[in-house]
C-alpha cells in the first residue's frame, strides 16, 4: 500500500467515529482534509431524550399492567390475560378436575399438562425396571 493509499485508509477509518453526515461530506468534497472532530453522540447522552426514553418506557409498562387480579383476600397476583387467572385461581379453590387413569394411581392435578407429565412417569418406570 503506498502511504497516500495508507493515510487515507486511516482517514476512511477515522470518519466511522465521527458525524456520518458531515464526514462523507468533507470526504467528497476536500479529500486531503480530515473531518472535523464531532463524535456522534449516542441519544440517550442527552438528558432531555433519556428522559423522554424513560418516560416512553414507563406509559408502556403502565398499557402492559395486569388487568385481571386475583380476587382473594392477601393475594395480591395480578395478570395479564383471564386464562392465567383462571389457572392461578385453583391454588385457591383446590380443584383438581385432572385425574390419573392409570390402574391404582389416586393422584389428581389442577392442570391437563401437569397430568400428562405425571402419566408419562407410569410407563417410564416401567422401562427402567427391565434394564
Amino acid at each position: 500500500m503506498l502511504p497516500y493509499q495508507s493515510t487515507l485508509y486511516h482517514q476512511q477509518e477515522q470518519s466511522k467515529l465521527y458525524n456520518p453526515v458531515v464526514a462523507p461530506y468533507y470526504h467528497s468534497i476536500y479529500p486531503s482534509i480530515t473531518p472535523p472532530l464531532t463524535p456522534t453522540i449516542p441519544f440517550y447522552y442527552y438528558p432531555h431524550q433519556q428522559q423522554q426514553q424513560q418516560q416512553e418506557e414507563e406509559e408502556k409498562k403502565k398499557k402492559l399492567q395486569h388487568k385481571h387480579v386475583c380476587g382473594y383476600q392477601q393475594c395480591q397476583w395480578s395478570f395479564k390475560r383471564y386464562e392465567h387467572l383462571k389457572r392461578h385461581m385453583l391454588v385457591h379453590t383446590g380443584e383438581r378436575p385432572f385425574a390419573c387413569e392409570h390402574p391404582g394411581c389416586t393422584k389428581s392435578f389442577g392442570r391437563s399438562d401437569n397430568l400428562r407429565a405425571h402419566y408419562r412417569t407410569h410407563f417410564n418406570k416401567k422401562r427402567k425396571s427391565r434394564n
